[in-house]
């Protein structure tokens, strides 16, 4: 397998650095933004998510925090394409904060030239996405 790397564009948050950690520090959080009428089954606790859809399923778990500002997520070892993902937070101000996300995947070499494109264009609205969420 060969990694494929994905860095988002940094987003300015309108909320504090400690209420957006707070939030993605707790992956129960994760099923509030899948939609009711998704294909998909959801389970998760502070700690660890399992996601069945499309036949597959897979479990993200929190592997590292810095309070305030680094959470690092991933897939159990040994999941096949597995991910790790880090949400960055710098606090610019007592109600805004800076977040990017990066996301190293394990991907085939032969899949890696079609899906480093739609990664890049995913993770950009992943970042977009950190500034609409009501924390």
């Amino acid at each position: 397998m060969k990694g494929l790397e994905a860095v988002s564009k940094v987003v300015k948050i309108g909320n504090t650095d400690q209420r957006i950690f707070a939030y993605w520090s707790d992956l129960r959080n994760i099923t509030r933004m899948i939609p009711p009428d998704a294909d998909a089954q959801v389970n998760a606790t502070e700690d660890s998510c399992t996601v069945t859809a499309k036949g597959m399923t897979f479990v993200v778990k929190i592997l590292e925090k810095e309070e305030y500002k680094l959470i690092k997520l991933g897939t159990e070892e040994g999941t096949k394409m597995g991910f790790t993902a880090w949400i960055q937070l710098k606090s610019l101000s007592e109600y805004e904060t800076a977040g990017r996300i990066t996301i190293h995947a394990d991907v085939p070499l032969h899949m890696r030239p079609m899906l480093k494109g739609k990664l890049n264009e995913g993770i950009n609205r992943l970042a977009d996405a950190l500034k609409m969420i009501p924390y």
